[in-house]
């Protein structure tokens, strides 16, 4: 059959006929637009925003007031005490250049302040992220949530806070954020162990074997008749301490994991030497769990716990990470 030529209207006209085709399948993509600061002023009603900026003032410890959401004179006066002090216009009104200002402060792992629970406050009752606590003590939990709403706002998800996550969440409006299931105490301990403390999954699965001995994962456990507590069940002096590392979250999890990395590298640096320099294998996961029973929790029976401990780390934690 002879070959003949296509009309060139023919081809334009199935070209046309193509992309609406393809328009009506794919949506366009609709470009959010940035969130604005809000302006709070004196009122007689709860702001779930005057709850961070009252924090925010508490924060930079020009004035202490009462976290309460209420703009009431107490605030008002405080607001412009800050206003002064920053060298802005002094008209107790919170807008964007005050929201600057209150918010030029970064927080990360490891903080912990007002700042701490003012993105806190915003993620646990703007956000829908209920489980969070606000205790000011920026941990692994606080992260994780800083993560999820980093990426669910398109924004860098790097878990700390900046201008740019301030921004949205101060000036984002109230709506629930999708979420990842809560992090187990054991998940969190493991990620710290492997993040913070830069241990590999062998020393991390020991550990796990003698804090779930210990305390079965629970920082606010007591033992031994009233004399220890926490995930490590520290007794006595060594509870003592703890409070004195961190007397603001010494009963979190938190607080407990910065000051298990305090101790370890202050007061048993060759457990903190071998935990750094075992195999990472499921034998080094079994003599993680054993040097770490028997040269730092030191329990009754102790070659017998260590033992215990040891193939716990290797049968049931090592498979399990």
């Amino acid at each position: 059959m002879a070959k003949t030529s296509t009309p060139v209207s023919r081809i334009l006209a199935l070209v046309f006929a193509l992309t609406i085709m393809v328009s009506a399948i794919i949506p366009a993509q609709v470009s959010a637009a940035a969130p604005t600061w809000p302006t709070v002023q004196q009122s007689s009603s709860v702001v779930k925003e005057a709850y961070a900026m009252q924090y925010l003032i508490n924060y930079w410890g020009y004035n202490t007031i009462t976290t309460d959401g209420l703009f009431g004179s107490g605030t008002l006066a405080a607001v412009k005490n800050f206003q002064t002090k920053k060298g802005l216009t002094v008209d107790g009104v919170v807008g964007p250049n005050t929201w600057t200002a209150l918010t030029n402060v970064t927080q990360k792992n490891g903080s912990n302040s007002d700042a701490t629970r003012a993105i806190q406050y915003l993620l646990k009752n703007k956000y829908g992220f209920t489980s969070l606590a606000i205790d000011g003590s920026f941990g692994p939990g606080t992260e994780s949530a800083v993560k999820t709403f980093q990426s669910w706002k398109g924004i860098s998800s790097d878990g700390s806070v900046g201008p740019t996550t301030w921004l949205y969440l101060i000036g984002s409006p109230s709506e629930t954020c999708p979420q990842t299931p809560t992090l187990s105490n054991e998940r969190i301990i493991y990620n710290f162990l492997t993040g913070t403390m830069g241990l590999n999954k062998a020393a991390a699965c020991g550990v796990l074997a003698n804090i779930k001995a210990e305390s079965n994962f629970n920082p606010n456990i007591i033992g031994d008749n009233g004399t220890s507590y926490g995930i490590c069940q520290w007794h006595n002096s060594r509870w003592t301490a703890l409070k004195q590392y961190r007397p603001n979250d010494w009963t979190t999890l938190n607080g407990q994991l910065y000051y298990l990395k305090y101790e370890l590298e202050k007061d048993y640096p060759s457990v903190n030497s071998y935990l750094k320099s075992v195999a990472n294998t499921a034998t080094g996961a079994y003599n993680a769990g054993y040097y770490w029973c028997y040269y730092f929790e030191i329990p009754a029976n102790r070659e017998a716990s260590s033992q215990t401990r040891g193939n716990s780390a290797k049968n049931t934690y090592w498979p399990a990470y």
